[in-house]
């Protein structure tokens, strides 16, 4: 997965300090992964869901991480 947004989960990291290594260790996962679907997402994060074109991932403290998928 190519993943150009590092600067936005740096400031997501500052304005959400407990949401950091969650941050940290999901930009690891996804840097590495071969996701081709929503099934393969939820084998990292089995509660990912797709909306339209973007990923939702659920965080620590009832925050979401969205990302746009092209």
């Amino acid at each position: 997965m190519h993943i150009i947004a590092r600067p936005a989960i740096e400031d997501a990291k500052q304005r959400n300090p407990q949401c950091s290594n969650w941050l940290d260790n999901w930009w690891r996962t996804a840097r590495q992964a071969d996701w081709r679907s929503l099934y393969d997402v939820r084998q990292d994060y089995p509660s990912a869901d797709q909306v339209g074109a973007c990923l939702v991932f659920d965080a620590p403290g009832a925050r979401r991480l969205i990302c746009n998928v092209h």
